[in-house]
């Protein structure tokens, strides 16, 4: 059995999306990238209530999605998720973005774990000499200036990235979800400042697989979504460390994109996979969104689907 991972920005999915727009990101999962048995959703928000509400509230919009999906013929998916603070996890302000993994629960086993709020660090355990989350899902380091912010070095609050553990076909897989620092700044000196921050970032959550695998060097461990960077770069190559492959750099180069900025096509999102799995790997990307109108686009991402051919392996 194949199986299917993938990611997609869905570009402020908040309680305000209307049902052209949710029908659009529904119709993506369920056809074009054929209801993948896990999806890591970047820009999952909700619109600020009172001051009071902290954590932030869900997204009922969230549930809207996943709804239609399974009415549409898709995964009945469960939500994985750990809401911020309020304010403190940038984007648009006033919605509370955040990243969520999307799972199906007849490909993928999920055992929770503890129960993890906006501040709370997840951490690696060992148990029967296996590498275990102690928080699953839950956030890496939430409260590291490199996820917080430092008003010292013009960091801005940013969104934690999100763990979470499963297993299939008996093997343990670890996902890591994330949405790097966004790229736009009013100057360069700025822009300089979230290259700093997001290479930051990308050394926190790579040190979090390190960790990982230095329990188990063969462990299943995957690290996707918006990076905000693109191959190449330096945050790509601190979280790709030694052990992680990025195949979005096998792709022809025209065809090496996943948004367009001011008209310039960029890969922004990505999923790197452990190397050992890259032979049996395929990863695409349908240009849904970034080659249409934007009337006619669901988001201002398209989605990356891998595929892997190689998950008949049990551990021992």
């Amino acid at each position: 059995m194949s199986l299917r991972i993938a990611t997609f920005n869905v570009q402020n999915l908040d309680d305000r999306v209307n049902d052209p727009r949710l029908a659009r990101l529904a119709d993506t999962i369920v056809r074009t990238l054929q209801g993948p048995q896990l999806l890591a959703l970047q820009e999952v928000g909700a619109v600020d209530g009172p001051p009071q509400d902290d954590p932030a509230p869900p997204c009922r919009a969230l549930d809207r999605l996943l709804e239609r999906i399974a009415q549409d013929g898709g995964p009945r998916y469960v939500a994985l998720q750990v809401s911020p603070r309020s304010g403190h996890d940038g984007g648009q302000t006033g919605i509370d973005i955040r990243p969520v993994i999307l799972f199906d629960p007849s490909a993928l086993a999920f055992q929770a774990r503890g129960t993890a709020g906006p501040d709370d660090a997840n951490h690696i355990v060992t148990m029967n000499q296996r590498p275990c989350l102690h928080l699953n899902p839950g956030r890496i380091d939430p409260m590291n200036p490199a996820f917080e912010g430092d008003p010292r070095k013009y960091w801005r609050p940013s969104r934690k990235a999100l763990a979470a553990e499963f297993s299939h076909q008996g093997r343990r897989l670890l996902f890591v979800a994330c949405h790097l620092t966004s790229m736009r700044a009013v100057n360069r000196r700025f822009a300089e400042h979230g290259r700093r921050q997001r290479h930051a970032q990308a050394r926190v959550i790579a040190e979090f697989v390190a960790a990982y695998r230095r329990i188990e060097a063969d462990a299943w461990t995957f690290v996707l979504g918006d990076f905000n960077d693109t191959p190449g770069t330096k945050t790509l190559d601190l979280l790709r460390a030694d052990t992680l492959v990025n195949p979005i750099t096998q792709l022809p180069k025209r065809t090496r994109y996943t948004r367009r900025h001011g008209g310039r096509p960029q890969a922004l999102d990505h999923i790197l996979m452990p190397t050992q799995l890259a032979a049996g790997a395929t990863l695409t990307i349908p240009h849904i969104n970034t080659d249409v109108d934007p009337a006619h686009q669901g988001s201002d991402h398209d989605p990356v689907l891998l595929t892997l051919t190689q998950c008949h392996t049990s551990d021992a």
